[in-house]
């Protein structure tokens, strides 16, 4: 996270959506730490997945998965390096 807007949300919304949504064309994949739902990091994943960058997910639990989640996720790997694994093949 390079911006924080932390108690500043909804009268920064916009911003934070226009920026967010740059740095995720502009990146070359986007990895996820699912620790728990975050209504942000679904849309991101949702916009990157629909302008084609792939996306890997970090599920360190054993809780499911969401079908959503699944579904939009390049690759779901168990831990940090097996991200990095995966990475490694982009």
């Amino acid at each position: 996270m390079v911006r924080d807007y932390r108690g500043k949300e909804a009268e920064d919304y916009r911003e934070i959506v226009d920026l967010d949504k740059r740095d995720v064309r502009e990146c070359d994949y986007i990895v996820v730490m699912h620790t728990q739902p975050s209504v942000g990091t679904s849309m991101e994943i949702l916009y990157a997945w629909t302008i084609g960058k792939p996306v890997v997910v970090i599920n360190e639990s054993t809780k499911p998965i969401s079908p959503w989640l699944r579904y939009h996720a390049t690759a779901i790997v168990a831990s940090k390096e097996e991200a990095l694994e995966k990475l490694k093949k982009f």
